[in-house]
């Protein structure tokens, strides 16, 4: 009873006290805006695999896809052709050797819960590892923050945040509602399977194959006549532009020998002057 009289008596000697303990009794709890620790992540791979056999490697990670319950949505299957030699098997036919080199892709989607074991599945599988990539991007506050402004256009409205003070709202259009939708669904969809690209690279090989050979066909005789014609034309045209070209030369030897016979006549006057006398 005397304990209950002292607090009596603090209590109404200090009605600062009071009040601020029904202040705080009566006031409602600050909203809880934090994350949390659970981060949400896209995780994608890729790989590129030596194998023996692309299409028996293909068919392996299809049933181990299918296991983990995951999904193939691309995949496709090439053999590359490059002509190596043609060797003449008889007098009319011939064998055409080509290599090949066949190559594979898988594009995969296998759920996030199994993404670890399916990793783990593909890395212990037989064949050299050419390239390997694993990345984790960090999407949570992308995720929350698309969450929340699709349901705030939920709710009929989004706050004008171009003035704090104002009680303004805009209403979003119909387009602007459905991309914020399909924005977060497409985001929220990636984060919830690993996403997995598969390269294959199979061993090369060479196929024979018999092809007839190419019969020789004689040219007419008119025509290479003309031909001939043709060639000896464009040979006389040749010489004379090559003399065309020269002609400086060809003037200057002219000159020259002009002058050398000059003075050759001179001599030759000169000595039958010289006998006569």
């Amino acid at each position: 009873m005397l304990l209950g009289m002292l607090m009596m008596n603090a209590c109404n000697n200090n009605p600062n006290i009071s009040e601020a303990s029904m202040l705080e009794s009566n006031a409602s709890p600050l909203p809880d805006t934090t994350l949390g620790n659970e981060r949400i992540i896209i995780k994608t791979a890729e790989i590129r695999l030596n194998v023996n056999k692309v299409e028996e490697s293909i068919q392996h990670f299809q049933t181990l896809v299918n296991q983990l319950d995951g999904h193939v949505y691309h995949y496709e299957i090439d053999h590359e052709k490059q002509f190596a030699d043609e060797v003449q098997h008889t007098l009319d036919s011939n064998i055409l050797i080509t290599n090949i080199h066949p190559t594979g892709m898988m594009k995969v989607k296998i759920p996030f819960a199994q993404s670890d074991r399916f990793i783990s599945e593909v890395l212990a599988m037989d064949g050299d590892i050419d390239h390997f990539l694993l990345d984790e991007n960090d999407v949570t506050e992308d995720i929350h923050e698309k969450k929340n402004l699709m349901l705030l256009d939920a709710n009929g409205s989004t706050v004008n945040t171009k003035n704090k003070n104002a009680s303004n709202t805009s209403i979003p259009s119909k387009e602007t509602l459905i991309k914020r939708t399909t924005d977060f669904a497409k985001l929220n969809y990636q984060t919830k399977h690993l996403w997995f690209d598969i390269h294959f690279n199979g061993l090369s090989y060479q196929t024979k194959q018999m092809t007839l050979a190419p019969q020789s066909i004689s040219t007419p005789f008119f025509i290479k006549a003309y031909k001939s014609l043709q060639d000896g034309w464009h040979g006389i045209s040749f010489i004379v532009i090559a003399l065309l070209k020269l002609w400086p030369l060809i003037l200057m030897a002219l000159i020259i020998l002009f002058i050398v016979q000059i003075k050759g006549m001179k001599k030759g006057f000169s000595s039958i002057h010289t006998d006569v006398k």
